[in-house]
């Protein structure tokens, strides 16, 4: 249930932002290969039955790795529910921190990220495994209430 939203979400969210032969390479199977690598660090929001989005954290359990949000629920504040979630579960962890790393063009994300009190931590070119392309990503820091 969970490929078909982090697809959608994807497509709407960064598909315009890398190229076209990039996103031909994101398909729902791309996130059940995610879904199986990050299982127990995964929530989701379940919107009367439905999944409205999903927050995901990997080895590194301070890291958040993904946030995707279903295009039919987007606006009505579930990705900010879902990190408030994953911040929680971090902090209860033991850190202290929790980073992500966002696309420095994808405005939304980073600007959501900015309101929910992230910062600037730095700024490089990293090769993205999924997309098989260089991205320039900015890592964004938030220090945990203690």
């Amino acid at each position: 249930m969970l490929g078909p939203v982090g697809y959608r979400a994807c497509q709407k969210g960064i598909g315009r932002l890398i190229p076209e032969s990039a996103a031909r390479r994101v398909d729902s199977q791309a996130f059940i290969t995610l879904f199986e690598e990050a299982w127990p660090g995964i929530l989701v929001a379940d919107i009367d039955g439905a999944p409205g989005g999903f927050v995901a954290t990997g080895s590194k359990a301070n890291y958040i790795t993904d946030l995707w949000i279903s295009p039919d629920f987007e606006g009505r504040g579930i990705g900010t529910i879902l990190v408030a979630a994953i911040e929680s579960r971090i902090q209860k962890s033991g850190f202290d921190t929790v980073e992500i790393e966002v696309m420095t063009e994808n405005q939304r994300a980073f600007d959501l990220y900015m309101h929910l009190g992230y910062r600037v931590h730095n700024q490089q070119i990293k090769h993205d495994r999924y997309l098989k392309i260089d991205l320039h990503k900015t890592r964004l820091v938030k220090s945990l209430p203690g």
